[in-house]
């Protein structure tokens, strides 16, 4: 039997307070040892105690939270919430090299095992099919040209465990590393590809947050590090540790996403 259970919201991302605004008691579609996921009319919200973090699908609840159970309805009480929704990080001049260069010392010993980080400093680590997709896709990104995406990028999508598989995840970082650059015309190329392609290769979960990552919103600690590379140097080893603490390798597959996209784009048009 399911049972209804009520908290308070203390902060919410902005899709977040659009799924739950007005809709009363949410069914659980899905849950998770920190967190569950319900969805409305209005969109999908992740609710959790604070320990989650902040997002744009986030909905952090007061304590204590204890984790409902799939078909529990759910209601939120968003009278008093802080609203979190911070502009998309922007660098109108690049990542700051000196902010590349330290982070290449720090990346190989702090990286998983696991996922698509090994892409930085070990590729050949990691599975054949997904490296040859994540160059295939990069080298697409970088042509900047007209012709359809090849067909092994689409390996990416709904690739490897997690949440938000790493592949998806690899393409978010690609996405708010487009938009961070201003590199409109590639944005739009990549989101169209992106979102076609999640439509049926991925869950509905990683679609809404690739759909974030499209407009430039992520989770505070993804913002961190594109921040730190924008030119807080000194914030580098901090935004790693955050990384870290998000999904099992969701925060440095986007990672990845970001600096390899970066990177080339920046070889391809330095920004002027």
């Amino acid at each position: 039997m399911s049972s209804r259970i009520r908290w308070r919201a203390l902060e919410a991302g902005r899709g977040a307070l659009a799924a739950l605004d007005g809709s009363g008691a949410a069914p659980v579609f899905a849950a998770f040892e920190r967190s569950c996921y319900v969805q409305t009319p209005g969109g999908m919200a992740c609710v959790g105690g604070p320990a989650i973090g902040r997002g744009p699908l986030n909905v952090l609840v007061s304590e204590p939270f204890s984790v409902p159970h799939v078909g529990d309805a759910i209601v939120v009480d968003t009278d008093a919430v802080r609203v979190w929704d911070p502009a998309p990080i922007d660098w109108p001049h690049g990542p700051m090299a000196n902010a590349l260069e330290r982070l290449g010392d720090l990346w190989a010993e702090r990286r998983p095992g696991e996922g698509l980080a090994a892409l930085v400093d070990a590729p050949e680590r990691v599975p054949s099919r997904a490296r040859m997709a994540a160059e295939r896709l990069l080298d697409w990104i970088e042509r900047d040209a007209p012709e359809p995406s090849p067909r092994a990028a689409h390996v990416l999508i709904g690739w490897g465990g997690g949440l938000t598989p790493s592949g998806d995840d690899f393409v978010g970082g690609a996405l708010l590393a487009l938009r961070a650059l201003r590199r409109e015309r590639a944005l739009r190329r990549l989101t169209d590809w992106a979102l076609r392609a999640a439509a049926v290769g991925t869950s509905r979960i990683s679609r809404a947050h690739l759909r974030c990552a499209a407009e430039g919103h992520a989770h505070e600690a993804v913002r961190g590090f594109l921040a730190a590379l924008g030119g807080r140097v000194d914030e580098i080893g901090g935004a790693l540790a955050a990384l870290s603490r998000l999904g099992h390798t969701s925060g440095w597959d986007t990672a990845v996403g970001v600096l390899l996209t970066s990177s080339r784009s920046l070889a391809a048009s330095p920004p002027g």
